[in-house]
C-alpha cells in the first residue's frame, strides 16, 4: 500500500513539473512572438516611410509649370483595426497583424498561434469594407463575405512580403 502511494505521489509530482515546464516554455514563446511583432512593426514603418518618400512629391509638368502632387499613403493602421473588429471567434489580444497594398486595397494577414502551430487568416480591405480571403479568415470572422477570386491567401501573402 505504501509503495502504491509513493508511486502515485511520484506520478503527481512528475505531472506538476511537466505542466510547470510547459507553462514556462509557452511564456518564452509568447515573449519571442512579441519581439518578432515589434521587429515586424518597425519593418512596416520603414516600408511605409519609404513608400511616402517615393510617392510624396511627384511632379507633373503642365505647360512648363510644375505642380506638386501629394499622394496619401495607404491606411495600414485603419485597415488592421477594421480587420481586428471583425474577428469574433478567437481572442484578438493574441493575434499578430501584417499589411501591404493589394489591388487598390490593403491586404492584412492575421497570425494566430494555437498550441505551437501558426494559423494565418488572409483578409482584404477596400473602401473600409473587410473581406475574407481564406478559410481561417472566414472561420474567425463568420459575418464576412469572401473577396473576389483574384484576392486569395497567396496574393495576400505576396503583398505582405513586398
Amino acid at each position: 500500500m505504501k509503495g502504491k502511494r509513493n508511486a502515485i505521489l511520484i506520478v503527481v509530482i512528475t505531472v506538476a513539473i511537466l505542466l510547470a515546464i510547459g507553462y514556462l516554455l509557452s511564456v518564452v514563446r509568447v515573449r519571442d512572438f512579441d519581439q518578432t511583432e515589434i521587429l515586424e512593426d518597425a519593418a512596416r514603418r520603414r516600408k511605409r516611410i519609404a513608400w511616402e518618400e517615393e510617392h510624396k512629391k511627384e511632379v507633373e509638368k503642365l505647360g512648363g509649370v510644375q505642380k506638386v502632387v501629394y499622394k496619401t499613403a495607404p491606411n495600414y493602421t485603419g485597415s488592421m483595426r477594421l480587420v481586428r473588429q471583425t474577428i469574433t471567434e478567437i481572442p484578438t489580444d493574441s493575434i499578430h497583424l501584417q499589411s501591404g497594398v493589394l489591388e487598390n486595397g490593403i491586404a492584412v494577414m492575421v497570425v494566430y498561434r494555437v498550441v505551437g502551430r501558426l494559423c494565418e487568416g488572409a483578409y482584404w480591405v477596400q473602401n473600409d469594407r473587410v473581406y475574407a480571403a481564406n478559410g481561417f479568415a472566414k472561420m474567425w470572422s463568420p459575418k464576412l463575405t469572401y473577396s473576389k477570386a483574384s484576392i486569395h491567401f497567396d496574393s495576400v501573402k505576396e503583398a505582405i512580403n513586398k
